[in-house]
């Protein structure tokens, strides 16, 4: 970028789209969402199996009992099932879940006002956010590995979205000035 032009975009995303181009945005998005990602889906167990079930048969209690029982369409759960979570996050996990993903809030928000692409600091929180992901897969029964392609499609998605969105906000910043 310094090569064309003297003075550097103080905006990371914008930097690192004029250096690397639209793919290599997208590639630089999708790590750092996969990352967030992870913490997210640390921080946010998944819902009970019980409150499925009470919504599955609030949805049949009003109604004709045709179907109430699942054997209209073939589907008949078996409401004495367990209703525990498929895993239970520890709080100390958790906790540290939280706080990456807030110190990510902070880079996130940084970056949009600083040239701070490549700086080690992104490097390390997300190097801290897998390998916090991987430690807490490792003690956690049930927590699933994270699958970055099977996300890919997300990723690309919103990053095109940002692309986007970066260019309504240059071109209206422009306009005012």
């Amino acid at each position: 970028f310094t090569e064309y032009n003297p003075l550097t975009a103080h905006n990371s995303y914008v930097l690192v789209l004029a250096e690397l181009g639209v793919v290599g945005y997208v590639l630089w998005f999708s790590f750092l969402l996969s990352c967030v990602s992870m913490m997210l889906y640390l921080r946010s167990p998944p819902p009970r199996r019980e409150e499925d079930w009470e919504w599955l048969v609030e949805q049949y209690s009003g109604s004709s009992d045709d179907g109430a029982d699942g054997s209209e369409n073939g589907y008949n759960p078996d409401l004495n099932g367990s209703t525990k979570p498929t895993w239970e996050i520890s709080p100390e996990d958790a906790t540290i879940a939280n706080v990456i993903f807030f110190s990510f809030t902070g880079y996130a928000t940084a970056a949009f006002f600083l040239s701070r692409s490549y700086e080690v600091v992104l490097f390390v929180l997300c190097a801290m956010a897998a390998g916090h992901y991987l430690g807490a897969r490792q003690h956690t029964d049930g927590l699933p590995a994270y699958g970055f392609f099977s996300r890919l499609g997300w990723w690309i998605t919103l990053s095109m979205i940002s692309i986007v969105a970066l260019y309504l906000i240059t071109k209206i910043l422009l306009l005012l000035s």
